[in-house]
């Protein structure tokens, strides 16, 4: 429906008259990331257009937006995949490690158990569509509502544990060498010399606190190799598969229908590569052409 042009203009000029924020819906695409939160929460905050909108042309569906128990269920939804989709994009980028990934996923795990006793206790900061809908209508949240919401924030806990295990614990050495109590146990005698070693070492100490976490471990693949060959095998981890979708989209974009024959390797390798080249050196290195007069 608001896909058709009509359509489209009038809504747009409805928003306008009401001096909304935006001035038309988002449509979910099940091939761009993030698109279902956005378009729950773009649904929401034009709800009320909506409504307007659906109740002119008579719509069976408009009498949904006046229902108040429904709009509940929206604004947390909006809510949820809001949250979800924070802690999705915090995981997307090339700088991401293994360690990382986990701790946004124990923070998840947490904040969830957290807003499940602030929902029974009655507390709904958390939420903020939530709390906007029932302060601005001055409601409670309905009692099937609050059911719903603990029911589904308890599943989220448990599958988030099923799905994201988390075994970083033997691997604390990794993040910071120079902690104290260290779980090195099951490493061999060799590495943990080398990880003595590194720990007392007062120079590495203002090293590591200046540099990332990789540039730390590869200076130290010459005169700790064992130990720095370890640590850098669990920081190159794929901790999700962002690179390998960013990497098919740039593929995609790049060998199109029109240029089916092109062999796009170099011009993958120039796309995906974070180095830049020095351009300077390059064309001085080229053979000059001496023109004929």
């Amino acid at each position: 429906m608001f896909t058709r042009p009509l359509n489209s203009r009038i809504f747009s000029l409805l928003c306008e008259d009401m001096g909304s924020t935006h001035k038309a819906l988002l449509l979910h695409t099940a091939v761009r990331w993030l698109s279902k939160g956005k378009v729950l929460v773009r649904f929401y905050e034009l709800h009320e257009e909506v409504y307007e909108f659906l109740s002119n042309l008579k719509h069976d569906l408009a009498s949904k937006l006046k229902d108040k128990i429904w709009i509940q269920r929206l604004a947390y939804l909006s809510d949820i995949f809001a949250h979800l989709n924070e802690t999705n994009v915090s995981l997307q980028s090339n700088k991401v490690t293994y360690f990382k990934a986990q701790s946004k996923i124990i923070a998840l795990q947490r904040k969830v158990k957290l807003w499940n006793d602030c929902i029974l206790e009655g507390k709904y900061e958390s939420f903020e569509h939530i709390c906007e809908y029932l302060l601005a209508n001055q409601l409670s949240l309905h009692t099937d509502i609050k059911v719903s919401i603990s029911q589904h924030l308890s599943t989220m806990v448990e599958l988030t544990g099923k799905y994201f295990i988390s075994n970083t614990e033997n691997l604390l050495w990794v993040q910071d060498s120079f902690l104290d109590s260290q779980n090195t146990q099951e490493l061999p005698l060799r590495e943990r010399e080398q990880l003595i070693d590194i720990s007392t070492n007062f120079e590495l100490t203002a090293k590591f606190k200046e540099s990332e976490l990789s540039t730390f471990w590869i200076n130290l693949l010459e005169d700790c190799p064992e130990i720095a060959a370890k640590a850098l095998e669990f920081l190159t981890r794929f901790p999700a598969t962002y690179l390998c979708e960013k990497t098919f989209s740039l593929y995609a974009a790049t060998k199109t229908k029109y240029r089916n024959r092109l062999n796009a390797e170099k011009d993958m390798k120039l796309q995906v590569t974070s180095i830049m080249p020095d351009f300077e050196k390059l064309c001085n290195a080229k053979q000059q052409l001496h023109f004929s007069h």
